[in-house]
């Protein structure tokens, strides 16, 4: 009888040993930041400010990408791109956090340097998309997905430009055109390469030059465009006006 309680003891101090982020699968951030001219530089900043308040809520494993939103996103430098992962291998007084944010810290203030050589006018979001795709495609089956992108969402590439697009005169308009580009994307019974139905998605508004030009019916059909795109995809959007200051509360949430 006496073993009962030996039992129960050891019980307790395995469980008050238990780390329950070890339990936890690692998770995946993908970042898509409007480098474009039309983007406030202000707004920009308070963006990369968000990335790094973020970055300070990561555990062991888990890993960040930030991907800059140009204007051909098929020839952006791949160096253009950060990506960087928390060490798995504890450090005394959590130095592996310490040396993971100053690590972060310094790509994105190199990355930022660079994309100031290179500024565009155009913004082609819908590839910085696909290039979230091959980010998330690298991650083992368990991993937690989350899509963050602070833009104004003005897509101008060569084929679309919703600043003049009659199909996103009204948000009935805007609608279908993001059903029929998701659509068009993936012919026959193709899979698409991630799982959307698993990815958290952010839409975080940034201050822009353009928009302030646009009327407010074409401002509610830019938004509904890609909440429509993102649910055709199966993945769960969310839309802020203040990008920045909501993407905390969203991962919280």
């Amino acid at each position: 009888m006496k073993l009962v309680p030996l039992v129960l003891c050891s019980l307790t101090l395995l469980s008050a040993c238990h780390d329950p982020r070890q339990a936890t699968p690692p998770e995946h951030s993908v970042v898509l930041l409007d480098a474009t001219a039309s983007v406030l530089p202000a707004s920009q900043a308070q963006a990369v400010l968000a990335v790094e308040e973020q970055a300070r809520h990561l555990h062991h494993g888990d890993c960040i990408s930030v991907v800059p939103i140009m204007g051909n996103a098929d020839a952006m430098p791949t160096d253009a791109i950060v990506h960087k992962c928390v060490p798995t291998e504890r450090l005394p007084y959590d130095q592996e956090f310490t040396d993971f944010r100053d690590d972060l810290h310094q790509a994105l203030a190199a990355q930022s340097r660079q994309l100031a050589q290179h500024v565009v006018n155009k913004t082609d979001i819908l590839n910085a998309i696909h290039l979230a795709e091959q980010e998330f495609s690298l991650d083992n089956p368990n991993t937690r997905k989350t899509l963050l992108i602070y833009s104004d969402f003005i897509e101008e590439d060569g084929t679309e430009n919703f600043l003049t697009s009659p199909d996103l005169a009204t948000p009935e308009a805007a609608e279908r055109l993001a059903t029929t580009l998701v659509s068009s994307s993936q012919p026959g019974c193709a899979k698409p390469p991630v799982d959307w139905s698993h990815v958290r998605v952010f839409l975080g508004s940034l201050q822009s030059t353009e928009t302030v030009k646009l009327s407010e019916k074409r401002k509610e059909a830019i938004q509904r465009f890609w909440i429509a795109y993102f649910t055709a995809l199966h993945a769960r959007p969310f839309f802020a006006a203040d990008g920045p200051g909501m993407s905390l509360r969203f991962l919280e949430h």
